[in-house]
C-alpha cells in the first residue's frame, strides 16, 4: 500500500530477465580445446541492445541509472554458457525463483575499510530468503581495481572478509597469482568460496563476464562432501539445489558440465578456474594484495 514503510530487511526482488535478450549480438569469440569457436555475448551487445531500444543513452547512463538491467545483464549472460556450468544454465534462467538476490553497488572502492562490513549487511539480509547472492560491481574494472578491491574487503574490521593462498595451487608458469576470496557467514560456522567473474585478460574465458561480479552461496545447507577451515563449514554455489531430479539426471548433466568445462576452460588457466580462486591476477600486479591469512583445512 502507498505510504506503508518497507519493514527492516525486507528484499525486494528485481524483475525475471527479459525473453528477448537471447537474440542479441555475440561479440565474444571463445576458442575451445577441440578447435572449434562459440561466441558468447558481451556487455557491447547488451549496451547496443537497449541503445537500440531507447531505453538508455551508453554504458554510464545505464551504470548510473539502471541498476535492475545490470543484473539482469548477468543473469542472462550466465544463461548463455559461457561459464560452462549446466546446472547454472538452468538456474540462472529463473533466478528469482532459484532464490538468487542480485546486489547492485555502485562506487564499490569510495567506501574505503566500511567496503566488508556493507556487503555483510547485505548479504545477511539476503539469506533470510535466498540461497545465493551475486553482487555486482560495474565501477570495478581492471585488474588494479581487483587488487583494491579484495584490499579493501580484507581489512573488514569484522574479519568476516579474507583471502587465503592455502588449499590453492600456484601458477606454474609464476605470471599470474590465484586469489582465494572468503565469507564469513551471519552465524560464524561456516564460510563461503567466493566466485569471482570480471573480464581482465588473466581469468579463464569462463569467469570474463560482462562487469565484476562476487558470486556467494549465503545459506549454511550442505549438499556435498563436507570439509572445513580454521573449523568453518565450507561452502560454495555447488551446494545450490541443481533442480534436476530424479539423481540419475542430476548424475548426466554432472558429467556433461565436466566435459563442457575442460573444453572451454584454456589449458594454461585450468588452475586459475577452480572454484577455490576468485580471482587470477598477473604476478607484476600483485605486489600490492594484501597478506594471505593462513588457515586451517580439515577434511
Amino acid at each position: 500500500m502507498p505510504g506503508v514503510p518497507t519493514p527492516p530487511g525486507h528484499i525486494r526482488p528485481d524483475p525475471e530477465p527479459r525473453p528477448d535478450l537471447p537474440t542479441l549480438g555475440q561479440s565474444t569469440v571463445c576458442k575451445l580445446n577441440d578447435g572449434t569457436e562459440r561466441q558468447f555475448p558481451a556487455l557491447c551487445d547488451y549496451l547496443q541492445h537497449y541503445v537500440s531500444q531507447g531505453i538508455v543513452r551508453d554504458r554510464q547512463d545505464l551504470v548510473e541509472n539502471y541498476g535492475h538491467l545490470i543484473s539482469e545483464i548477468f543473469f542472462n549472460w550466465v544463461t548463455t554458457g559461457q561459464l560452462a556450468c549446466l546446472f547454472a544454465v538452468k538456474l540462472a534462467k529463473k533466478p528469482r525463483e532459484n532464490r538468487w538476490f542480485p546486489i547492485v553497488k555502485l562506487e564499490a572502492l569510495n567506501d574505503g575499510e566500511q567496503l566488508g562490513p556493507n556487503l555483510s549487511a547485505y548479504l545477511d539480509a539476503a539469506s533470510e530468503n535466498h540461497e545465493a547472492s551475486a553482487i555486482i560491481l560495474p565501477d570495478v574494472v581492471g585488474q588494479q581495481d581487483i587488487v583494491k578491491l579484495v584490499n579493501l574487503l580484507c581489512a573488514d574490521p569484522e574479519q568476516r572478509w579474507y583471502r587465503t593462498e592455502d588449499g590453492i595451487d600456484k601458477d606454474p608458469s609464476g605470471k599470474l597469482t590465484f586469489v582465494g576470496l572468503r565469507w564469513i557467514l551471519k552465524s560464524g560456522a561456516s564460510v563461503n568460496y567466493v566466485l569471482g567473474f570480471t573480464d581482465i585478460e588473466t581469468m579463464p574465458q569462463t569467469r570474463r563476464s560482462p562487469f565484476t561480479v562476487l558470486f556467494l552461496r549465503i545459506k549454511e545447507d550442505k549438499r556435498t562432501e563436507e570439509r572445513r577451515e580454521d573449523g568453518r563449514m565450507q561452502v560454495h554455489l555447488a551446494d545450490l539445489d541443481s533442480t534436476f531430479t530424479p539423481q540419475k539426471i542430476h548424475d548426466t548433466v554432472a558429467e556433461a558440465t565436466k566435459k563442457t568445462r575442460k573444453n572451454l576452460v584454456e589449458p594454461h588457466l585450468n588452475l586459475a578456474a577452480r572454484a577455490r580462486v576468485t580471482f587470477s591476477i598477473a604476478t607484476a600486479e600483485a605486489h600490492e594484495l594484501c597478506a594471505p591469512r593462513i588457515v586451517k583445512l580439515e577434511p
